[in-house]
């Protein structure tokens, strides 16, 4: 925490402390799009002894691009004059200056910029409600060009640095359709709250949830993307993150038996018979079975092939769930055991290499790993453009990296 109020580098720039503060409209400007002395005073006010980099609000290239009657523009012929003003007195506090660039595209408000918006295709957005002209070739160069002027008048005026604004559904974002096949979002995020000591995690799924419906153009629940949805979308990025499905062991006899994946488990797809459970697997989500199993009473007995229980488990999350397991007389633990056989009488173990016969067991939960899902086809890659297939589509992880493979390739594009 100590090094957020120490001074970095930034390029050729010095920060004075690792603080930034963002844009926020103030609607403070005046109708034309000029500055006021109430922005100036503002300004001198959160850079004093404040964030080392304060962006200004943001900033219009061109006319149509306005999203408010007394948003502050880039484009007049006296903008440089006028921004120094905010520049000069950031400056006095020994703090950087930032510009905020953005054009409002389909979000332009008609009532500030005086044109309908206009945004690379026809579409409404609904903070607006107006629907948008598609641009033409020459009001796309138009706005090309503004962003280019609008840099040189930044540097003009003497900011220290520009920021492009390129998200919430401007000009620069993207236009993001959601589909899941399922009914509702989150995938098998939905279950993974519902292991012991993880309840926490549902919060964090519904504000994904809430964040994912704000910004996503359109969601579709209850939609597999398939050849007839990419040629009705016509899409120039197919993002295909499906998550992961059960492993499934090769054991003699093991379609003769009541079994079900630990994803069905979790779902509550099918009800565990007991009293004897099986969870071949005792990983992470074997042990949490055998936890949440075991406290409801159940006889269970958790197998893997090879030691350590719990691999790639954090340590003290680790430690912690075999401490409640140990308290549970009625779990039972065999590392090194291979299931090989199911047999009427009983299932034929290999343990440490000695063979055994464990008791009939009334469920088998599979919990032995899992594997990227299957797809895109063929033929729906060469529908589109460009296809990225992330998280535990392209390699199974676990859900924080899983998520960051989507962040990294909203980054890339």
């Amino acid at each position: 925490m100590q090094d957020l109020f120490t001074p970095m580098t930034l390029g050729p720039l010095t920060l004075a402390n690792r603080f930034v503060f963002p844009p926020i409209k103030t609607a403070s400007g005046t109708p034309r799009g000029q500055v006021t002395d109430r922005q100036v005073t503002l300004y001198r006010q959160i850079a004093h002894q404040g964030p080392a980099i304060v962006i200004l609000e943001p900033m219009a290239v061109t006319a149509d691009g306005r999203e408010h009657p007394r948003q502050l523009c880039v484009h007049l012929d006296d903008s440089v004059a006028e921004l120094t003003k905010i520049v000069a007195a950031i400056h006095q506090e020994d703090r950087l200056a930032c510009l905020h660039l953005n054009h409002g595209g389909a979000a332009a408000n008609p009532k500030a910029s005086g044109t309908p918006p206009r945004a690379p295709s026809a579409f409404t957005c609904a903070s607006v409600g107006v629907p948008a002209e598609v641009l033409t070739e020459d009001q796309i160069d138009a706005i090309v060009e503004g962003y280019r002027v609008a840099a040189q008048r930044a540097a003009a005026a003497g900011f220290d640095l520009i920021e492009v604004q390129a998200g919430h559904g401007y000009l620069r974002g993207h236009r993001v359709t959601l589909a899941e096949k399922a009914d509702r979002l989150g995938g098998q995020f939905n279950l993974a709250w519902q292991a012991p000591g993880k309840k926490t995690m549902h919060d964090g799924l519904e504000n994904l949830k809430r964040q994912v419906r704000a910004h996503a153009e359109e969601v579709l629940t209850g939609r597999a993307v398939d050849l007839d949805l990419v040629r009705e979308r016509t899409p120039d990025l197919l993002v295909w993150a499906t998550g992961a499905v059960q492993n499934i062991p090769a054991i003699e006899d093991l379609e003769d038996q009541y079994r079900m994946t630990s994803i069905e488990y979790f779902a509550g797809i099918k009800e565990v018979r007991g009293p004897r459970v099986l969870v071949i697997g005792a990983g992470r989500t074997g042990l949490e079975i055998a936890e949440k199993l075991g406290a409801a009473g159940f006889e269970v007995v958790a197998t893997k092939r090879t030691d350590p229980i719990g691999s790639m488990m954090e340590v003290i999350t680790k430690s912690l769930m075999l401490m409640r397991l140990g308290k549970l007389s009625n779990v039972t633990m065999m590392p090194h055991t291979a299931v090989k056989q199911f047999r009427a009488d009983g299932v034929e173990v290999l343990q440490d290499d000695q063979p055994k016969v464990l008791k009939p067991f009334q469920t088998v939960i599979l919990a032995s790993g899992m594997r990227p899902a299957p797809g895109p086809e063929a033929e729906l890659r060469q529908t589109v453009p460009a296809v990225e297939v992330i998280g535990d589509a392209a390699e199974v992880m676990d859900i924080y990296a899983a998520v960051h493979a989507g962040y990294d390739t909203a980054l890339k594009y």
